[in-house]
């Protein structure tokens, strides 16, 4: 074991949502990528693809330049809020420990983060539509990073729009609440997160810990209205059902690489009549390739899942035959 390893070790690592809370946590985002999903393949994929097969019959530099913006719109576009979402996963799922005044957060077996919470960029972050019911402990990224940094959407679409609005929003970083129910973390948690936050140097720093002390006394006084519970297990074993779940989240993604390479196979076939240009030849080659490309994606993945799910059913027979 290396000393980093031993330094980790040693923290006391906390865990929240646990339980049962994280499961409710997990739920609503689920719920939140299947709302994303839909809303992009009905408002999003589906018009692209039918203003891309018009702007193949179109050709010429109008339905070049009109190719060119529905491709980026309908493919890069959805990048930034899944990778938005990738990163709540982990903050429901991870887990965070204090040393000294650096917050340290932990995902699975993977090495821990650590975040200075004296380096005035911590900000706390009230519920709101982008993230439900929880309270956010967040880094500004622009001040962490020294200057605004850009949207990845924002540099790939930065020849085509004159102006590119930088990020100025706040990271999500450690939750102080449930994003589902609203439930707040230990009140001891977020008192020993406000004593190190307050003793900072910084401004920004001391407001965000005078804001994570008030919801400390929220928490408490949460916590003695409600009746004493039976602690819930800090890990909750994985079982069939979520590993099924699993593998039928990536069907609906199925779905838009077939509708994806169904309309270039029709525009193919259209321009094999003799008719279209060398922009109607663009279009078949990027839905093709792009529907090829990430069904093959989609098949690796598939497979991984599957996996999962057979490794799993077979753990739960071998459990039933030793009962």
């Amino acid at each position: 074991m290396t000393a980093r390893d031993e330094a980790e070790a040693s923290l006391s690592w906390r865990r929240f949502p646990a339980g049962r809370a994280r499961i409710v946590a997990n739920r609503w985002l689920d719920r939140r990528r299947a709302l994303l999903f839909v809303a992009w393949f009905c408002l999003v994929l589906l018009p692209a693809l039918a203003v891309i097969s018009w702007a193949a019959r179109v050709g010429g530099v109008a339905g070049f330049l009109l190719l060119a913006v529905t491709v980026v719109l309908a493919f890069y576009g959805p990048v930034l809020p899944l990778a938005n979402l990738g990163g709540w996963r982990t903050a429901i799922n991870w887990a965070s420990a204090v040393d000294g005044h650096t917050l340290f957060t932990k995902y699975g077996q993977r090495k821990a983060i650590g975040q200075d919470l004296h380096a005035g960029v911590i900000d706390v972050l009230d519920p709101g539509w982008r993230r439900g019911r929880a309270h956010v402990l967040g880094v500004r990224a622009d001040l962490a990073a020294g200057g605004p940094p850009l949207d990845l959407v924002g540099l790939v679409l930065l020849p085509l729009l004159p102006v590119v609005k930088a990020r100025r929003r706040a990271a999500p970083w450690l939750l102080l609440s449930n994003p589902a129910t609203g439930e707040l973390r230990d009140a001891r948690d977020l008192r020993e997160l406000a004593d190190v936050l307050c003793a900072s140097p910084m401004e920004r720093d001391r407001v965000a810990g005078r804001t994570v002390l008030s919801l400390s006394s929220q928490a408490a006084l949460a916590a003695a209205d409600t009746t004493a519970a039976q602690p819930e297990p800090e890990e909750l074993p994985r079982g069939v059902w979520p590993a099924l779940k699993s593998v039928g989240r990536t069907l609906p993604l199925l779905l838009a690489i077939l509708v994806t390479i169904l309309v270039g196979g029709s525009i193919e076939a259209w321009r094999e009549t003799g008719a279209g240009d060398a922009v109607a030849n663009v279009a078949v080659h990027i839905l093709l390739l792009s529907g090829v490309t990430l069904g093959a994606g989609w098949l690796v993945y598939f497979l991984y899942r599957l996996g999962g799910l057979l490794a799993e059913t077979v753990r739960a027979a071998a459990r039933r035959l030793r009962r």
